[in-house]
């Protein structure tokens, strides 16, 4: 017998993912019918990369390569449940930790998907949401904090209650991608309280992170601003940073390139 909770939640999510995968919803640029939140974290980077990308296909880059591997090296030690194994976990009011969630929700009529990479709840609530970046130069970004605010955002579209919701990006080096204590750090997050900036140490390689309440007038901002694009209400920025322009797989392509 599922919770009742369990079944609101199933609901909700089927719903939508019909919407998501109904053509005739298509009402979004390149013919979409929903859009991720790694997708409107990448307009808070370069809009205009992001847009080229759709066009021309994205290209992997070493780091971002890395970056994967290291990720899934931190899934290697999760038991795999299904979804109504997650929620049936989380709404018996256990202190129970997740990994690789699908969440859904809606903005202004426009379906949006995502998958954290990590949910901390107690009973029967979110109160941590982690991002892990691992990377060779560890440095926490606005398109970073977008996407993980989007994650919390859709949270309280499946019902949750985020009143006691914070959450944190956590940005280590690469070669800390086999530390089971660097794995851990969003426990260390919630029995430290930590808040803000901080640097950490481990076997002379940093950590970065990044934690705050989450607050939903700025994710509200981001939202509007970045479905703006998705509705065809105006056209794609460009940055307005050369050292994002060199390092861009489309600058011999893009009219705006600073490079």
């Amino acid at each position: 017998m599922l919770y009742d909770e369990t079944k609101r939640v199933l609901e909700y999510v089927a719903t939508l993912r019909n919407d998501a995968f109904q053509s005739d919803h298509a009402q979004l640029r390149f013919k979409r019918s929903y859009v991720t939140a790694s997708e409107i974290a990448e307009q808070f980077y370069c809009e205009k990369s992001m847009e080229l990308a759709k066009i021309y296909g994205k290209e992997l880059t070493k780091e971002m390569e890395k970056g994967t591997q290291a990720h899934d090296n931190a899934l290697k030690s999760s038991v795999p449940v299904t979804e109504e194994e997650s929620f049936e976990s989380i709404f018996s009011g256990s202190y129970v930790t997740m990994r690789e969630i699908h969440l859904i929700g809606k903005y202004s009529d426009v379906v949006i998907r995502g998958k954290a990479d990590l949910i901390v709840f107690d009973s029967k609530n979110p109160i941590l949401i982690g991002d892990y970046k691992f990377k060779d130069r560890p440095n926490i970004y606005l398109n970073e904090l977008v996407q993980t605010r989007i994650y919390c955002y859709l949270l309280s579209c499946m019902g949750f209650d985020l009143s006691k919701t914070r959450y944190a990006i956590i940005a280590p080096h690469t070669d800390l991608e086999d530390s089971a204590r660097v794995r851990r750090l969003h426990d260390q997050i919630l029995k430290q309280g930590i808040a803000g900036s901080k640097e950490l140490s481990f076997n002379e390689r940093m950590v970065k992170l990044f934690v705050k309440r989450f607050e939903m007038q700025e994710v509200q901002k981001d939202l509007d601003f970045a479905l703006g694009y998705w509705l065809g209400q105006r056209e794609a920025k460009p940055t307005k940073n050369p050292n994002k322009c060199k390092s861009c797989k489309f600058k011999d392509r893009c009219e705006f390139s600073l490079a």
